[in-house]
């Protein structure tokens, strides 16, 4: 396949992706922003729009914008058990990025479902509305099977629940007591450190995703893992080594001086690939081989395609995730024993970024008050790590 044709695939997928995100009668966002967003071309972003319009699922408005058209859809669609509704639960502009894990799976379960002769239709719910915008969306769509994704407590779920909507939850924000449901992996961190144990590491460092904002339980008990794990080896975690995430620049280079310029640099470090980009920046900066000094290894590889070295990862598949979810919902039961949770066995694709690491020579971050304190003077100067 030919660097144009590449491109051309590329675009589509990129187009496909947003229009799925949007409601009926949305706009997409500005030609300027996709070409920014995509990294391609303004003429082959205009070539796939094209397209759907042609499909007349697009239409273009002068002087305002390319949006989703405002057919009368629901007159056209099929019987509703030939309808099946996706919910984007709690949502909080994670289908924003047509390239995030959230929004490639919704892609895969519309595909798969358009496979199956099933109408699909998306519907977003914000984090901060209440559960009769629930009871709402159902009475007024007259939802009766759907895929609730990220729901972020269980509250959702018992509404649908209690109004016989047959629905499979997608990766919860929280541990379920039932299902039908296909959950995040529990198992992520001791894989992850398992594989560097495998390879000598021993003083490992984990950029964690718990966030008190937007409570998401499987964070907090992926944290937990790291610290168990951890202790379970006779290997100590000092503080600096659990670093919180940030999707700011300024705050996580902050912490991650923390991290790199104490008496205990690490000499591999877990990440959630939401904030892989900015560790990249901050070792650029900070002169840090990735894969030489310090080996990473990330939670999935979406979004990781323009970064080098290419990290070493762990594949939480999407359209096995999809298939899976897919295979729950067609099991339709009148029985309440169909309480069925699973999740997709994961996968190390090991890259560039694993490796011997030789020891780090940094200097500690001193202020200019510090430099003039007696006590800071007496500070020892970090001589390497240990693996």
């Amino acid at each position: 396949m030919g660097l144009r044709e590449k491109k051309r695939l590329k675009a589509e997928q990129y187009v496909q992706g947003l229009f799925h995100s949007l409601n009926h009668g949305e706009a997409l966002p500005p030609i300027r922003t996709m070409v920014e967003e995509s990294g391609l071309g303004r003429c082959v972003i205009e070539n796939a729009i094209g397209d759907l319009v042609a499909r007349q699922l697009l239409e273009t408005r002068k002087r305002s914008g390319i949006y989703r058209t405002t057919l009368d859809l629901e007159a056209e669609l099929p019987e509703q058990d030939r309808i099946v509704d996706i919910v984007a639960c709690s949502e909080i502009n994670y289908l924003r990025d047509p390239r995030s894990f959230a929004s490639l799976l919704v892609n895969h379960l519309i595909a798969q479902g358009t496979e199956y002769n099933y109408a699909m239709r998306l519907h977003h719910v914000n984090y901060y509305a209440t559960i009769s915008a629930y009871v709402q969306l159902i009475e007024e769509k007259k939802i009766r099977q759907a895929f609730l994704l990220l729901p972020a407590n269980d509250e959702i779920v018992k509404e649908f629940n209690s109004r016989n909507v047959h629905n499979v939850v997608v990766l919860p924000r929280y541990r379920p007591s039932q299902g039908p449901a296909v959950i995040d992996p529990p198992n992520l961190i001791e894989l992850q450190l398992k594989y560097l144990f495998e390879r000598g590491h021993r003083r490992i460092a984990y950029i964690h995703a718990v966030d008190l904002g937007f409570p998401w339980q499987i964070a907090l008990l992926w944290r937990e893992s790291y610290y168990r794990t951890m202790a379970e080896q006779a290997l100590p975690v000092y503080p600096e080594w659990a670093v919180h995430y940030s999707c700011e620049e300024e705050v996580l280079f902050r912490r991650l001086d923390g991290l790199f310029h104490s008496g205990h640099a690490p000499t591999a470090i877990i990440v959630h690939s939401l904030c892989l980009p900015l560790l990249y920046r901050y070792c650029m900066k900070e002169g840090i081989g990735i894969g030489e000094d310090v080996s990473v290894i990330a939670s999935e590889e979406i979004g990781t395609e323009n970064l080098y070295p290419q990290p070493t990862f762990v594949d939480n598949n999407v359209q096995a995730i999809s298939e899976m979810s897919w295979q729950f919902l067609l099991q339709k039961s009148s029985s309440q024993d169909f309480c069925l949770i699973n999740y997709i066995d994961l996968r190390i694709h090991e890259r560039e970024t694993i490796s011997s690491c030789r020891p780090l020579k940094l200097e500690p971050i001193y202020t200019r008050n510090d430099i003039l304190s007696p006590i800071s003077l007496n500070q020892p100067q970090i001589q390497g790590v240990e693996r």
